[in-house]
């Protein structure tokens, strides 16, 4: 071997000793970096583990396996959150910016099987209004994606482990995400550009009676969608009666699918906002009873405006679709029977602006046609300003032709009168606040008869009967297509819901139309 190869071979040895070197320097020096930051820049709320960290210095990979991490409260020194997973995967780590351009950049950070536990009860807040972060950060970084796999999400409620919250097979990705000791002081520690997340199912316990649970989540593109959506109270009609000592409705409500569109979400002054463009509901069904046995419940309930007024966050939802709903609603006031029913089907409704904020139109507007009880069609035009302290709303319905008959499957449980007749049309219009409202409705029926039972149920009490149907107008004109108008004033009871002050209008206005007085 002459001396110019030998030459060539040694420097060749000596550069590829001095590169492997600085590779094994670099891979050495930044792990111990990781180990460090790791170490030193987590307060002292969070503590980690892991079984492994491996680097790769040529592709940027950065692997720890087995990962544990958990989230003190630092006032009591309890757990709240608990993470765990097989694999936290860092892709792609840029060097040339972290020397040069003093940040930190990665391509793809990936946490396979994270197990993610929320203890609600031990999250203790104070009234130190000083925002301080969790991590200590002297660069920003900047990271292109995060990919979380195959998570289960379980927020625990109180010590017996309630749950209250579970989701399984959950996956999220979110792109363009910076962190800065600026953001990391915010509500939202964080800044991202895009996000996405699907999950095979989800439960969440709504309060102490009513569960809530949905299949096939999918959030992408500032679009959700949930399939097969439920709404229940977790105990039988008779046990929530049980277990109640004031009036509260039964639910059993289902959805083939609630889909929304336009997602904006986020902080405004510390504030949090919602907003959608769309949310289409698709075949919504509800089963509601109210057991009007159990005592009264006399809180004062809100409107609506003043509800949407209220709320503690700012909400703005341009369009809401209900598409093909139905609802049937049971109410028990005898104890010898299980109360009445009223039925709407084929329901679909189109409810515009609603919101609690200046932006678009303060008019609320609620427009509403179906079926009721078996075939009668029926429209609402209804709205509202939610910025009208004073809460205004009109409410206008018609009503087509109505076997009287149709309504004895609730009249006679609840009311013990039973109804024979037609009513070919009405119409309504109520116009009021919170304190007190006028209606004016027009009706024309035929052969109306009016049947006091007894009180089984079962027999007609001829007398009563007999003195009710003197006050009521067999027809209302002796002539066809003419009206028998009505115009009355009514008063709210406050602790009733809105539908009960449209009940007494409407109640009121019809009695006074079939006897040409206000009996109530």
């Amino acid at each position: 071997m002459n001396r110019k190869i030998r030459f060539s071979l040694v420097t060749i040895l000596t550069v590829t000793i001095l590169v492997l070197g600085s590779l094994f320097w670099v891979n050495y020096t930044l792990k111990n970096k990781v180990e460090h930051f790791i170490s030193s820049r987590l307060t002292g709320t969070i503590t980690q583990s892991y079984e492994n960290l491996s680097l790769n210095i040529f592709t940027g990979t950065l692997t720890f396996s087995e990962v544990s991490v958990a989230i003190k409260n630092k006032y009591e020194n309890k757990i709240h959150t608990q993470v765990d997973l097989e694999q936290l995967i860092i892709t792609d780590i840029s060097y040339w910016n972290y020397l040069v351009n003093d940040e930190i950049q990665i391509e793809n950070i990936t946490l396979k099987k994270p197990l993610i536990t929320y203890k609600e009860h031990f999250f203790k807040t104070t009234t130190d209004t000083t925002k301080k972060p969790i991590l200590k950060l002297f660069k920003p970084i900047k990271i292109n994606k995060i990919g979380i796999e195959n998570a289960t999400l379980q927020i625990i409620e109180d010590l017996q482990n309630t749950t209250k919250l579970y989701t399984e097979n959950a996956s999220v990705g979110i792109t363009g995400i910076v962190i800065s000791s600026e953001t990391l002081q915010k509500r939202l520690p964080l800044t991202f550009e895009n996000y996405g997340v699907n999950a095979d199912s989800i439960f969440l316990k709504v309060n102490e009676f009513e569960n809530l649970s949905a299949k096939n989540f999918v959030l992408k593109n500032k679009k959700a969608k949930l399939e097969a959506l439920q709404l229940k109270t977790k105990y039988s009609k008779t046990e929530l009666s049980e277990k109640i000592n004031k009036e509260r409705d039964y639910f059993d409500v289902t959805l083939k699918s609630l889909t929304i569109a336009g997602i904006e979400f986020g902080f405004t002054n510390r504030k949090f906002f919602a907003k959608s463009n769309q949310i289409t509901l698709e075949e919504p069904t509800a089963l509601i009873y109210r057991d009007k046995l159990v005592a009264d419940d006399l809180t004062q309930k809100k409107l609506y405006s003043k509800a949407l007024r209220d709320l503690p966050f700012q909400l703005t939802i341009e369009d809401v679709s209900i598409n093909n709903g139905a609802i049937t609603y049971q109410e028990r006031t005898k104890e010898n029977n299980l109360g009445g029913t009223l039925q709407f089907k084929e329901l679909d409704a189109t409810i515009k602006n609603i919101n609690n904020t200046s932006q678009g139109s303060p008019q609320t507007t609620i427009a509403i046609k179906g079926l009721f009880m078996k075939e009668t069609p029926f429209t609402v035009d209804w709205s509202f300003d939610v910025s009208d302290v004073s809460d205004h709303f009109t409410f206008k319905t018609s009503i087509g032709a109505l076997e009287a008959a149709d309504l004895n499957q609730f009249t006679e449980p609840n009311l013990r009168v039973k109804l024979t007749g037609n009513v070919v049309k009405t119409f309504a219009t109520i116009d009021g606040n919170r304190n007190v409202s006028h209606s004016d409705m027009k009706i024309t029926y035929t052969d109306f008869n009016i049947a006091i039972l007894n009180k089984s149920g079962r027999e007609k009490n001829k007398l009563l009967s007999t003195l009710v149907n003197i006050f009521v107008s067999k027809n209302s004109s002796d002539k066809d297509n003419t009206y028998k108008e009505s115009a009355i004033d009514a008063v709210p009871d406050k602790t009733k819901s809105f539908f009960n002050y449209i009940w007494v209008n409407l109640m009121q206005g019809l009695i006074e139309s079939l006897t040409g007085n206000s009996l109530l």
